[in-house]
């Protein structure tokens, strides 16, 4: 997307992720919090969760940006929360990471293969040896 407001329009990476991924992933954020569920429904306003090399280039470290609007490709996102300095998710180059809002046509087409999915197995629970890795 472009981060456009904060000097000069520039092209950043970011992820589209559900409500539950940070506490999947069992990563709280350094400053604020992540999305809700409430986040990902049709109609909430946009939310975004920055890394925390994007809060400290564009944002100087600020932590009033917490609560405040940024526009991304000219949309409208509340800053909710900074990830910490070694959270990386799903790449090294994710700078931001915003709501994903199935629409209720996506959950009828069975064919789309653009969605990765993650889990987290129950404690005690191994692992099968004989699972691909």
């Amino acid at each position: 997307m472009n981060l456009v407001g904060q000097g000069e329009p520039q092209r950043i990476e970011g992820a589209s992720v559900t409500g539950n991924l940070f506490s999947t992933l069992g990563r709280p954020a350094l400053i604020g919090h992540y999305f809700s569920e409430d986040d990902d429904k049709v109609g909430a306003p946009g939310t975004v969760v920055l890394s925390y090399a994007l809060w400290q280039t564009e944002f100087e470290g600020d932590g009033n940006v917490l609560g405040k609007s940024i526009f991304l490709d000219n949309n409208p996102y509340t800053v909710i929360g900074i990830m910490p300095p070694d959270f990386r998710f799903p790449s090294r180059e994710t700078q931001f990471w915003t709501a994903f809002k199935f629409q209720e046509g996506d959950y009828q087409v069975r064919d789309n293969n653009y969605l990765a999915g993650i889990g987290r197995l129950k404690p005690g629970v191994s692992w099968p040896k004989h699972a691909a890795s």
